[in-house]
């Protein structure tokens, strides 16, 4: 007697598979509005581990990373480049914007890819104004403690919820819990340079002004404040908590540092670099430099 054996439809298959990758996208989406509420930083004043190359503790707070050695990059003195991390935020993000408006100033926003895909009208006027966008993870991952598939989705899904809500990625990285080169562990070096390999730019930071404290104004005000004219990259924060004293420290900032002769720019433009967004589906992402030429190049 002849047997039948059933036929299993191929379709069912991969439906399985899409039904199981929505469920983690809308796991990691829960996760991402419910985790590193309260923001965060590194420790500034760690020491770097041994096995962190002088050229990256030495050196300025962008990072260059796919290559066999290491190069970063400073921002020129008198120049500031302000950089806002966990947003966007519906009651904060739009605020902080209104007070750059005000005094003229541009900044780099490190966004949470869940939080733009609740809030992707954010991230446009966040380009139509002129500011910078970067990747912040999807879910503010500590990318030390995860694993690499997981940080390499963090990183893929922020890259396609900006390229979904603006046509554009990104190839700024902020790592969440980061803080300024000199504290660099060798794990949060060895997971920068993972992530190099997926195209990313690693930004850390000269100025930590540990914001998400809520220390107050004037104490943010001091810690934002470089020393002799130099130039920095400054951490601050437009999501993940109440950033009432954020924004009066903003306030007060950009107006008493404009009048010391520092203008306040872009991360890419701070460095003299290409833009660092790219349209979606590009072949190359070549920043930090010029079109046609190596990333790294400077322009200068």
């Amino acid at each position: 007697m002849a047997r039948h054996v059933a036929r299993r439809d191929p379709r069912a298959h991969w439906l399985l598979l899409l039904l199981g990758l929505l469920l983690l996208l809308a796991a990691l989406t829960v996760n991402g509005l419910v985790s590193g509420l309260a923001g965060g930083s590194g420790n500034a004043t760690a020491r770097a581990a041994p096995d962190v190359p002088a050229a990256v503790t030495s050196g300025g707070p962008v990072l260059r990373l796919d290559r066999a050695e290491p190069a970063s990059r400073a921002l020129p003195d008198r120049t500031i480049a302000l950089t806002f991390d966990d947003g966007p935020d519906p009651r904060w993000t739009p605020q902080v914007l209104d007070v750059l408006r005000r005094h003229g100033a541009h900044a780099t926003f490190f966004v949470v890819g869940a939080r733009v895909n609740e809030h992707p009208e954010l991230v446009r006027r966040i380009l139509a104004e002129g500011h910078e966008i970067g990747s912040h993870t999807f879910t503010h991952a500590n990318l030390v403690d995860v694993s690499p598939w997981r940080r390499d989705l963090e990183l893929s899904l922020t890259r396609k919820a900006v390229a979904s809500a603006t046509g554009r990625e990104v190839t700024l990285l902020r790592p969440p819990f980061s803080s300024v080169p000199t504290a660099l562990t060798g794990s949060e070096y060895a997971a920068l340079r993972a992530a190099a390999g997926t195209g990313h730019v690693a930004v850390l930071a000269d100025l930590d002004t540990k914001d998400w404290q809520r220390p107050g104004a004037d104490q943010i005000v001091r810690a934002a404040t470089p020393k002799r004219g130099r130039g920095a990259v400054v951490l601050m924060h437009d999501g993940g908590g109440d950033r009432a004293q954020t924004l009066a420290a903003l306030d007060r900032l950009l107006p008493a540092l404009g009048d010391q002769g520092y203008h306040f720019t872009t991360v890419s433009a701070g460095i003299d670099a290409s833009p660092s967004m790219v349209p979606a589906g590009g072949a190359e992402h070549r920043h930090p430099g010029r079109p046609g030429e190596p990333a790294g190049t400077c322009r200068r």
